[in-house]
């Protein structure tokens, strides 16, 4: 498998100029590009690890038939997958201005001049926004089973209400498959997705996913290595968020990273509470 490497200036498939990037993931490049004719800037996203070659195209392709259906507002637009033979796979996508959120995490950025209770209120509706996805998501029989800060993209922050949408749904499967490889990133992967062994694919896995990435903007960083650790030691991490958090909050993440799957919380119980607490 061929993955190209481009700069700034390159000219992507005779149709988009590269303006930045490589922002270099796991598993994939991320560019920004921009349309040569029509103007507009874009995603351009191309695999460089070939153990996800396959899984990649099959969740590329979920993706595209998913937002076919769903229409959601809090999913990052899906334009076209692009795939030859022996080539990386690679699509393009919505670009939002406002970047992933690990980096406002890490920058600082997401609590940078603002009080604690405006912190807190940003941070209370990046969750309430990105849960509202994975239910979208959950209805039309699509897991995520990748959820953490950086596939949650933020629109420029210009007032309390702007965009939040998911991203990362090329390792996206159908609910209830049976996942054989389970693609992961520790700090925000349940215990049962640790351990290697085939598990079906259930929403509990994007709750725990969501309450990890949720834990880690109130905390400004990483307190575990792992879900499991996550699971066992949360008692000691509230103390520790950089924001006051009702109980109410706590106690709704503490069940979303339950190590029993099946006490984790509802889409519907989350986001009710979530819009009760706002």
């Amino acid at each position: 498998m061929n993955t190209a490497i481009f700069k700034k200036g390159d000219t992507i498939f005779e149709l988009y100029t590269v303006e930045a990037g490589p922002y270099t993931g796991a598993n994939a490049n991320v560019y920004k590009v921009r349309h040569t004719l029509l103007g507009y800037a874009r995603a351009f996203i191309i695999l460089h690890n070939p153990v996800y070659k396959d899984a990649f195209i099959q969740g590329a392709t979920l993706w595209s038939t998913f937002l076919g259906e769903a229409h959601s507002k809090n999913i990052v637009q899906f334009f076209e997958l692009l795939h030859a033979p022996e080539q990386a796979p690679c699509f393009i996508i919505e670009w939002l201005d406002g970047g992933p959120l690990d980096y406002w995490i890490d920058s600082g950025m997401l609590y940078k001049g603002d009080d604690a209770q405006a912190a807190y209120s940003k941070i209370l509706h990046i969750a309430l926004q990105s849960a509202q996805g994975l239910l979208d998501m959950q209805k039309n029989g699509v897991i995520h089973r990748h959820v953490k800060p950086a596939n949650i993209m933020l629109g420029a922050q210009e007032g309390k209400d702007f965009s939040v949408k998911l991203s990362g749904l090329e390792v996206a499967v159908a609910l209830d498959k049976k996942i054989e490889f389970a693609v992961k990133t520790p700090m925000y992967a349940p215990p049962e997705q640790l351990t290697g062994s085939v598990i079906n694919a259930s929403f509990s896995l994007d709750v725990f996913g969501w309450a990890a990435s949720v834990m880690h903007m109130l905390a400004g960083k990483l307190l575990w290595k792992d879900g499991k650790e996550l699971s066992n030691t949360f008692d000691a991490i509230p103390a520790q968020f950089k924001v006051y958090v009702p109980q109410s909050l706590i106690e709704l993440l503490k069940s979303a990273t339950s190590l029993d799957a099946n006490c984790r919380p509802s889409w519907t119980h989350i986001i009710k509470l979530l819009k009760e607490i706002r």
